[in-house]
This record gives C-alpha cells, structure tokens and sequence, in this order.
C-alpha cells in the first residue's frame, strides 16, 4: 500500500464517499414506508374533504344560485382547510417527535456509556425500551466492551502469574538471569495492558465524537 493511499483511504480528496443504498432494510424501509403511507393519507383525507365541499356547493349553486351562499360556500371550504392543515400539522409533529424519540433515546444512552469508557469508569448496563430502535447495534457495542474487559482481565491474570514467579524466584534467590528475563516479561505485559487499555480509551473517544 502506498503512503497516500495511508493518508487518504478514501481517495485523493480525503472525502468518505458513501453510496446511497439500503443499509439497514428493517429500519430503513419501516420509516420510508410509514412517511410514505402518511403522505398518501393526508393527500387522501384532504382530497375527500375538498370534494364533499365542492361537491355540495355545486349542487346549492344549482338549486340556489345565490352569490352570498356561494361566497358562504367559499369560505367554509377556506376555513375547513385551514383546519385540516393545523391538525394533520399538529399530528405529523407530534408523530415524529414519538420516531425521534425512539432514535434519540438509545443515542443518548450509548453517549453516556462512551464517556463512561472514556473516562476509565465502567458504565451501567440499563437495556433499552420496547419500541426503541438500534437495538442490535446497542447489543454490539456492549459484546465489544465485554470482550475488552476479558482481554484486559487476561492480561492482569498473566501479569499476576508473572509477579508471583518473580517473587517466588526472589525467595529462592536463582541466579540473575532468571529474574532479569521475568522482570522483562512483566515490563511487557505491562506494557501490552497499557495499550490495551489506552487503546480502548481512545477507540470510546473517537466513536462518542463521530
């Protein structure tokens, strides 16, 4: 691989160039079809309405061709609208702050569970709700963060291990070359722990700031 396919690994302009395809279908398509149906029904309700007024103010200008029950008409269809418009705007508002919510919702718990992580705290494990979305994905990074903590916990076994033969050297009082290479074994599983660890840390600070 060459140096600037290293700096820029999503091409010369550095730019993440992600194709517009379907991801995640359950999810993608469950709101794609619900904003879809929405639309269709208001453009439905609202068709009906208009028709029924038309509809009947064409049949009063037959029977009753007057121009006050006309402009009555008029302004009764006008206001209708206006009506219908306010409440299918109060109820589409209200609709996605319920899909919002869901979405939000499991975000801000992963949030804090990032800066929990981040901060070297173990977060606590709360599960989501039922109708909460990303759910599978909040599944994945929790079987991250556990199989980060089993490596971290092997490293303190074996670094534990090491210890305790060193000391047990140290007692026997074995030859300097024995100890020398068991001190140089626990400098480096200390410092494959420290990696670890940091490691961790900055993977956590990296994902809570994307």
């Amino acid at each position: 691989m060459s140096d600037s396919q290293i700096r820029h690994p999503h091409g010369a302009n550095g730019r993440n160039r992600r194709r517009l395809r379907v991801i995640n279908p359950a999810f993608q398509w469950k709101y794609t079809l619900t904003v879809v149906g929405g639309v269709f029904m208001i453009y439905t309700l609202m068709s009906c309405t208009l028709f029924g007024i038309l509809h009947q103010q064409a049949r009063r200008r037959v029977l009753f061709p007057d121009v006050t029950s006309v402009w009555e008409n008029t302004l009764v269809m006008i206001v209708c609208a206006a009506v219908f418009a306010v409440v299918m705007a109060a109820g589409l508002c209200l609709w996605s702050l319920v899909v919002t919510h869901r979405i939000c919702g499991p975000l801000y718990v992963m949030e804090r569970m990032l800066t929990h992580v981040a901060e070297g705290r173990r977060p606590d494990r709360r599960p989501l709700r039922r109708h909460d979305e990303l759910k599978d994905f909040y599944a994945l990074m929790w079987r991250a963060l556990d199989r980060m903590e089993q490596r971290e916990d092997a490293y303190r076994q074996s670094l534990r291990r090491v210890v305790d033969a060193l000391d047990a050297l140290t007692e026997r009082e074995h030859d300097a070359a024995a100890i020398a290479g068991a001190r140089c074994q626990v400098e480096e599983l200390r410092r494959q722990l420290h990696e670890a660890v940091v490691g961790a840390r900055d993977a956590a600070v990296h994902a809570k700031d994307a």
